[in-house]
Parts: structure tokens; C-alpha cells; sequence
């Protein structure tokens, strides 16, 4: 179906029919205007969550200028125990960065999202951390 529709609107099987589409796309005077809004969107909610981590006294975050953070545990948790809590019980995967060279630690690494989903995620971190202190 999806096939069939792009070769309906003339895009060949290959990377110049998408790259046509893109350029298309890039094109648009509103294109730039609407990415720029949702873009600033986006560093303020990360910029936001960034700030509600640093709070939890039980990590060290190292913010980037990427949607990311690099998160230090610091009350003795493991960075895949971590995870596999993070996964199971909320749904929310973050990664483990125990095959990163040179950092000497447990450290994992945390994707900011909408408002919303930042919210939970930060609500089950803190969740995760008072169920270790009980």
C-alpha cells in the first residue's frame, strides 16, 4: 500500500525519489517556521527534565546539548538493575552505559520526551529509589 502510494505521487524506489520528497518537504516557507517552534518546544522540555533529575539527590546528571542525559546512581545501585527496574515495572527504557571506556562508575543514559512522559519518568525514578530505601 505505502509502495503503491509513492509511486503514485511519481517517487522512484530509491534514495533520489525520497530525497526529492525531503527537499520538497524543505522546501515549504512553513516548514522552517513550524520545525523551529517545535524544536524550541522540545529544548525546553528537555532543558525542564534535565532540572527535575538533577533534584533527585540519589544521581548526579550530566546534561548534554542533545535530548539526552548521562545519569550517575549514586546510592550503590547497579546501572543494569537500574534499567531492568526502569523497563519492567514503568515501561520506560534507559540504557546502561557500563560498556562506555572511561566511565568509572554506574552510569546510565535517559531520553527526554514530551512534558508529559518526562513527568513519569520522573516520578518512577524517584518511585525506584524510595522502594530501595524500604
Amino acid at each position: 500500500y505505502k509502495v503503491a502510494k509513492l509511486l503514485q505521487n511519481g517517487y522512484l524506489w530509491n534514495s533520489s525519489g525520497l530525497g526529492e520528497y525531503f527537499f520538497r518537504l524543505y522546501n515549504r516557507d512553513v516548514f522552517f517556521k513550524e520545525y523551529e517552534e517545535v524544536r524550541k518546544k522540545y529544548i525546553t522540555h528537555a532543558q525542564s527534565f534535565f532540572e527535575e533529575l538533577s533534584k533527585i539527590v540519589q544521581i548526579k546528571v550530566y546534561p548534554s546539548m542533545a535530548n539526552f542525559a548521562l545519569i550517575e546512581l549514586l546510592d550503590g545501585s547497579t546501572s543494569s538493575n537500574f534499567v531492568s527496574k526502569m523497563l519492567i515495572k514503568y515501561g520506560v527504557y534507559t540504557r546502561t552505559c557500563s560498556d562506555k571506556i572511561g566511565l568509572n562508575g554506574e552510569f546510565i543514559r535517559i531520553a527526554a520526551r514530551s512534558q508529559k512522559e518526562n513527568e513519569i519518568i520522573v516520578k518512577a525514578i524517584k518511585e525506584i529509589f524510595k522502594n530501595n530505601e524500604e
